[in-house]
């Protein structure tokens, strides 16, 4: 018997492979699971206060930056554009989940070196997450207003672009760009707070992911240049 769980999985590999990644194999043998919300502790809000400024004064043992998000805010902490106060929240969060430094670095420029993030629009375009949409949109994510809604219209962390040159191989270009460039603050189409290029450096680097013939710059999380 395979699970939903492992089909997921297989089709994580394969798309890794495709691109690329020599993988080890697929582990076998999860169990599918419904957990109810009420099973899960997330923490309450005073269990986040005054952690922008001092991270490790988080309840224990939770370890996300902000109620119910899986690890930090890729903003900055608070939303605020600041790489070392970000760096002090992933180190923290991180080596809550027993994960040292190495381990975290390679996480994050694993998960960054392909793909792309989406921000086309603000999030008032968004509807009701899913938890509080209809039951017929549940299960579909948040419906979206803006333009045809996919594409080049999605929203999701109001983030906008990719961090590689060529999003759809898995290669070092995360590092490359990284360190290749000076990094500048700005927003995204959403209103979210990222890092391009100096001095326009790279606006011809990486394809559009939707529009043929259209490049852009690469861009990079606060918790990228972290």
């Amino acid at each position: 018997m395979i699970s939903w769980a492992d089909l997921f999985m297989t089709a994580g590999n394969h798309a890794m492979e495709d691109m690329g990644l020599k993988t080890l194999g697929v582990g076998l043998g999860r169990v599918d699971a419904s957990v109810p919300e009420s099973d899960t502790y997330w923490g309450t809000a005073e269990s986040y206060e005054n952690i922008v400024d001092d991270i490790s004064s988080l309840e224990k043992p939770l370890a996300d930056s902000e109620i119910e998000l899986i690890y930090v805010d890729p903003e900055g902490p608070g939303q605020k554009p600041d790489p070392m106060g970000a760096a002090a929240h992933i180190r923290e969060t991180f080596g809550r989940m027993a994960m040292n430094d190495m381990e975290t670095v390679a996480l994050i420029a694993g998960g960054h070196s392909f793909g792309k993030a989406h921000g086309a629009a603000p999030g008032s375009n968004n509807g009701p997450d899913p938890r509080s949409a209809k039951v017929e949109e549940m299960g579909l994510g948040w419906v979206n207003s803006f333009g045809k809604g996919n594409a080049e219209d999605t929203i999701t962390s109001g983030l906008e672009g990719a961090w590689t040159n060529n999003p759809i191989k898995w290669d070092n270009g995360y590092f490359s760009n990284l360190f290749k460039y000076e990094w500048e603050h700005y927003k995204s189409p959403a209103g979210a707070n990222q890092w391009r290029p100096t001095n326009g450096e790279g606006k011809n680097d990486t394809p559009d992911a939707h529009i043929p013939g259209k490049f852009n710059q690469p861009m990079m999380f606060t918790t990228d240049v972290a």
